[in-house]
């Protein structure tokens, strides 16, 4: 039925009631789609809630940053090690915060890591003041267009030159 209001007119009063009847039940089955959506975007919201609380609250650095190195998240464990506000480290680039010595260590291990899986771990200082930095290990997983890094202490003396192993993924 094509549902002009001609063709409408013309429908017995047994088929109107039974269209009637149709759209009433396709009525219910959207209402109660709806409740169950409204139901799994609420589970969604505290799933969601749970996890940022967990990531800011984490005792790790972890840090987000695009394709240009831009952080676009990062928790408080992240901002502490720079002694700074979080709204201070987001929308930097990662770079700002690295030790000038380390950037084209950081640039050349980023762009050796872009096109392969492998294990990685890159040790870098970060600057936490104008005169002092501390090192750190940097290991991290590509995911989709960010890349996820995870930041800890190299060793409890802070000296550089240890390295773990991780995993780093592909950009794409």
């Amino acid at each position: 039925m094509s549902g002009s209001s001609t063709e409408i007119n013309q429908l017995s009063y047994q088929d109107n009631k039974k269209l009637v009847m149709e759209l009433q039940v396709q009525q219910k089955e959207l209402e109660r789609q709806n409740e169950e959506l409204k139901k799994t975007l609420e589970d969604l919201q505290e799933s969601r809630e749970l996890v940022s609380k967990i990531y800011d609250a984490g005792p790790v650095s972890y840090v987000s940053i695009n394709e240009d190195g831009v952080i676009h998240h990062a928790n408080r464990a992240f901002a502490d090690l720079l002694n700074l506000s979080l709204a201070s480290v987001i929308n930097n680039k990662l770079t700002d915060f690295i030790h000038p010595d380390d950037r084209d260590e950081f640039y050349l291990f980023m762009k050796d890591h872009e096109l392969q899986f492998s294990n990685a771990v890159l040790s870098i200082r970060l600057n936490r003041s104008k005169e002092h930095s501390k090192c750190f290990a940097m290991s991290g997983v590509r995911n989709y267009k960010l890349c996820e890094i995870i930041l800890y202490p190299e060793r409890l003396d802070d000296s550089c030159g240890v390295q773990t192993r991780c995993q780093l993924s592909n950009w794409r």
